[in-house]
């Protein structure tokens, strides 16, 4: 049985002030809790449960409390609770560590949409992309919807909040790119280390990182398109691809 006061509490770390205060932030789900098993066992701090799913989750060495179907939806943070939502501490964030050798960067200037700042970040798992720098303005990266967009590659993604004077002087990188439409500059591997910026979904990248780019990527599309421009998650996956293709 969960107090009043713990069901509130949990509930409030749907806001970015309490899971910073509380250091805690909830994953849902066998695949995200699965994840952070592998990655991560050691940040896991609570558990709860279904019984139905007890015999099916890697629970050694991890304390859980079993909750009814009506428990689980006033504590759950999904329309469709999935049985299982555990809390989960905030590391403290360790600074990046920067290999030597080429690899591609991304450095998110105020992406505000949490769902694309979590596929990003998936993005980024996917390829193997060497680090990933939000900048302020960004969506916090513990945000309910970024952690399900991730879908768990949060815990095996290189990441680092900088801003963006900062990123250059950490990374210095040989080519900085902007993401922009119309752009023509070429990004591969024998340019050494490539930080490609993504902008703002509604209005770009910001006048700073623009002074600072070497070069401009674009996405080249159909003359007679209805759509101004790409989703930017999409545009991060296209520009990997590129790279590691």
């Amino acid at each position: 049985m969960l107090s009043r006061a713990k069901i509130s509490a949990i509930n409030s770390l749907t806001k970015k002030k309490f899971r910073d205060q509380n250091r805690l932030y909830v994953i849902e789900g066998m695949k995200l809790f699965s994840t952070a098993v592998h990655c991560s066992k050691h940040l896991i701090k609570e558990v709860f449960m279904v019984e139905e799913l007890v015999d099916e989750v890697p629970l050694e060495g991890i304390e859980f409390t079993i909750v009814d179907d009506r428990l689980m939806k006033k504590i759950s943070q999904l329309k469709t609770p999935q049985g299982i939502l555990a809390l989960v501490s905030i590391p403290q964030e360790d600074p990046l560590k920067i290999d030597a050798g080429p690899g591609l960067y991304f450095f998110l200037d105020a992406v505000q949409d949490p769902g694309n700042v979590g596929t990003i970040i998936r993005t980024c798992d996917w390829y193997g992309v060497k680090g990933l720098f939000p900048g302020s303005g960004c969506a916090d990266l513990y945000n309910p919807k970024v952690i399900q967009a991730a879908m768990g590659s949060h815990f095996n993604v290189n990441i680092e909040q900088l801003e963006f004077r900062d990123c250059l002087e950490k990374l210095q990188a040989d080519e900085i790119f902007g993401a922009t439409t119309g752009g023509t500059a070429k990004i591969d591997k024998s340019k050494g280390k490539v930080l490609v910026c993504l902008g703002n979904e509604g209005s770009g990248l910001s006048q700073e990182v623009l002074e600072h780019c070497t070069g401009m990527v674009g996405i080249e599309g159909r003359k007679d398109r209805a759509a101004e421009s790409l989703n930017v998650s999409m545009t991060a996956a296209i520009f990997a691809d590129r790279f590691f293709r």
